[in-house]
């Protein structure tokens, strides 16, 4: 699976619009094929930030959305941020759930 965060401090009269925007994408994004789903988060650290987070299949399915004009609607708000945004694109070799805190909960060292 392939993780792509986007962070970013849009300036603060274009915060509600930025957040408007990311909830008018989230629902088409995750229709798309390969998508697993998108999530929109606030930084705790710093309230301003707010996160977009894509879960995707495959890079090339990720890549291909970036590339898509949907996704194009987000670009000016990056390119607004009043401190440099961060991207991270990650490969998650395996996805454990509630079973792997249970068992390491029960489980014993050896």
């Amino acid at each position: 699976m392939i993780q792509a965060t986007f962070r970013i401090v849009p300036p603060e009269e274009k915060r509600g619009e930025l957040v408007e925007v990311l909830f008018c994408l989230k629902e088409p994004t995750e229709a798309t094929h390969g998508c697993r789903g998108c999530e929109i988060l606030q930084d705790l650290n710093d309230r301003r930030a707010i996160i977009w987070m894509e879960h995707w299949d495959s890079l090339a399915e990720l890549q291909e959305h970036i590339r898509s004009e949907r996704f194009r609607a987000m670009l000016p708000y990056i390119e607004l941020s009043v401190i440099p945004p961060k991207v991270a694109v990650d490969r998650i070799d395996s996805l454990q759930g509630i079973d792997f805190l249970v068992n390491t909960l029960v489980s014993r060292p050896s």
